[in-house]
């Protein structure tokens, strides 16, 4: 037999998730639009759809070949030497990341693209965006210079082969010979 307080505890339970359901899905999608212009200015313009977003106040991308850096009013770009770059909100003028469309660019010395992000892509990761919500996401952005490739280790795999120090001498296996059997023929 069910109680009151046993109704009254699933009731409230049930209208708890129906709370939180409404709040996730009344949350907009984040979304980023890449664009390349084939001189080396790359810009993301990020937006959301369809709703609110918590505030993020950093964008974090992974860019090589960055030879300069633009931000929107209100934010500034860091370059480490990992070719990361960080675009972090300030709070002098300007606003944080809240759905509204926002553009942010670069000058590279790469001209062409290539999509990064996806699980385990480590020479192009995702990007990442962090404030009141963490999150990752996928863009275009500029090819690595040079583009890693399997020709060019095995070109340089070859030269080591082909290459070896004068002052190191591989043994010669009929001089080898020779030096046993005289060694042989004396000891005897």
């Amino acid at each position: 037999m069910l109680t009151a307080t046993h109704l009254f505890k699933r009731g409230l339970f049930t209208a708890l998730l129906l709370c939180l359901a409404t709040t996730l899905f009344a949350q907009g999608t984040f979304s980023v639009v890449s664009t390349n212009d084939g001189n080396g200015q790359f810009s993301w313009i990020f937006s959301v759809s369809g709703g609110s977003y918590p505030e993020v106040d950093q964008f974090k991308m992974k860019l090589y070949g960055v030879q300069d850096t633009f931000s929107p009013l209100g934010w500034t770009a860091t370059t480490d030497a990992d070719d990361f770059v960080t675009w972090n909100y300030l709070g002098t003028g300007g606003a944080p990341f809240t759905g509204l469309p926002i553009t942010f660019s670069i000058q590279s010395a790469s001209t062409q693209a290539i999509l990064y992000g996806g699980i385990g892509n480590v020479v192009y990761p995702d990007g990442l965006y962090s404030g009141a919500v963490f999150g990752r996401f996928m863009y275009e952005g500029p090819l690595q210079i040079p583009e890693p490739s399997q020709g060019l280790l095995w070109v340089l795999a070859a030269c080591v082969s082909l290459w070896r120090p004068s002052s190191i001498r591989l043994p010669n296996p009929r001089q080898d010979l020779e030096f046993r059997a005289e060694l042989h023929r004396n000891s005897g």
